[in-house]
């Protein structure tokens, strides 16, 4: 098989050539759907790399209360955990698009995957390959037009009294070709390069003067949690085992974790590690609600609450409780009258700053988990949530330190109150 070289091969996917009129142009048929996804996916990508979004990861996200404390506070790490997840999502797109290239009907497209590899490997000029360009933006314009086509079309499939309707929208959108992904994959391969620059090792291409870019220093490359991505783009963590595939975080659905290598990476000490994710979300969205409210919660809702938490946290929520009691049942009268004003008051207010720093991480976490979900996957190209910003990486004894002082204070209030 023939077979351009460099970067000629690279711009083959760039020209717009149209078949002849006397030519079969093939059809994507039922994988129409597949092909939306993958295409929601790499506009997602794309636009989680503008500079506004690299300033909101760089400036806000990966040094929030909640990352710093539960996470990690080492900016080398996160933003290599950042960097490795959004390579990933691209090689998932990459691999779906070779799939579907195979079908086209021009022949050269069909060399994408080579394509692919060859760039990762540092053979064509990524300085060539421009990001946000008014050519690029258009392409991506238009892929969203046929996302929103698409969307209908489902919509039309589910409530069939608009299928005809829709005919004239889903004939167009069958013979749809396929190289506009090829093109964007590209540009999102190079954008990520001068992002993340050294981040995203083995390629000689992204040498950028970049003054938002990353910059890692040499102590904190020598750190033994660093992710490492080769030049096939397959992400390595050093310093501990990856956690075994998980097919779900603790129900919903199936998410796409098995051949997510950072879901995998996270170690056994998190929460991801051990597979709770889900459930320490669920605890920890429902104990806000409690704090939050402004009426007496009821014996139902507390006992509710106990059946969700974990057996690990029953047990150190158990421990802190007796203490506590064995501290009070040694105080004087005006002591203790002393007490239950402070938890009146203080324990409140010191139960909801916990939460406003925690409850994001929950949310973060069943968000990223539905923007996965490949029974309830939705057609939607706005940027995904990022696992350094959900409970898959947070440090379990942090977590559950914080819960239980949390569940203390609720605990002293309701004493108190005798409604807790």
């Amino acid at each position: 098989m023939a077979r351009c070289q460099g970067s000629t091969l690279c711009f083959t996917f760039f020209q717009f050539e149209e078949s002849s009129p006397s030519e079969k142009e093939n059809t994507l048929g039922i994988l129409s759907f597949d092909a939306v996804k993958t295409m929601c996916r790499l506009v997602s990508i794309y636009k989680s790399l503008y500079d506004v979004e690299i300033h909101k990861l760089r400036r806000h996200i990966i040094k929030s209360k909640g990352v710093n404390q539960l996470n990690s506070n080492d900016e080398c790490f996160l933003l290599n955990l950042a960097c490795a997840e959004r390579l990933q999502d691209l090689n998932l797109a990459a691999a779906a698009v070779s799939r579907l290239s195979a079908r086209c009907s021009n022949k050269s497209l069909t060399h994408f995957e080579t394509v692919y590899a060859e760039m990762k490997n540092g053979g064509i000029d990524l300085k060539k390959i421009e990001f946000g360009t008014r050519n690029v933006e258009k392409i991506v314009e238009k892929m969203e037009k046929l996302v929103f086509a698409t969307r209908n079309l489902h919509n039309a499939m589910e409530s069939l009294s608009e299928m005809e309707v829709s005919e004239n929208k889903i004939q167009k959108w069958r013979t749809m070709r396929a190289n506009n992904g090829l093109k964007i994959i590209c540009i999102v391969y190079a954008r990520l390069s001068f992002v993340f620059g050294s981040l995203i090792s083995g390629n000689n291409n992204n040498n950028h003067n970049n003054d938002d870019g990353v910059k890692v220093k040499d102590e904190k490359k020598k750190k033994n949690n660093v992710f490492k991505i080769n030049k096939m783009g397959v992400v390595q963590l050093h310093g501990h085992s990856p956690a075994p595939a998980v097919g779900s975080c603790g129900g919903g659905g199936k998410i796409v974790a098995t051949n997510n290598s950072v879901f995998r990476f996270a170690p056994p000490t998190t929460i991801g590690g051990v597979g709770l994710s889900q459930r320490y979300a669920n605890v920890i969205l429902f104990t806000e609600r409690i704090v939050h409210a402004s009426a007496a919660i009821g014996d139902d809702a507390r006992k509710l609450l106990y059946e969700m938490l974990p057996e690990s946290l029953k047990v150190k929520l158990g421990v802190k409780l007796s203490k506590m009691w064995l501290k009070l049942e040694e105080k004087s009268e005006d002591e203790e009258e002393n007490h239950e004003k402070w938890s009146m008051s203080e324990r409140r207010g010191a139960a909801e700053e916990v939460m406003d720093w925690l409850a994001p991480l929950a949310n973060d976490t069943l968000k990223w988990q539905a923007e996965r979900n490949l029974e309830k996957q939705k057609f939607e190209t706005k940027p995904t949530v990022l696992l350094l910003q959900t409970l898959h990486y947070s440090n379990l004894d942090k977590v559950e330190d914080a819960l239980v002082d949390v569940l203390v204070g609720l605990s002293c209030i309701y004493w108190n109150q005798k409604q807790w």
